[in-house]
């Protein structure tokens, strides 16, 4: 078994030409933490919301280097 902790998603129709698309992309980020009886769920959390905004950093930073303004 295994649990997708961090996953970024970025859903493209089979017939999309990449070099051609002219929209925005859009992306799913997903973010989950292993609980067990002894966890607390106040870090839980914190942690979850962390492994977040790391994936949001990572689309910031992709999106600064290879998209031009």
């Amino acid at each position: 078994m295994a649990i997708a902790l961090r996953t970024i998603v970025v859903p493209v129709s089979p017939t999309v030409q990449i070099a051609k698309v002219n929209h925005a992309w859009e992306y799913h980020l997903q973010a989950g933490a292993g609980v067990v009886m002894d966890s607390d769920p106040s870090k839980e959390y914190e942690e979850t919301a962390n492994k977040a905004a790391g994936l949001a950093r990572a689309l910031d930073l992709a999106e600064s280097a290879f998209v031009a303004h």
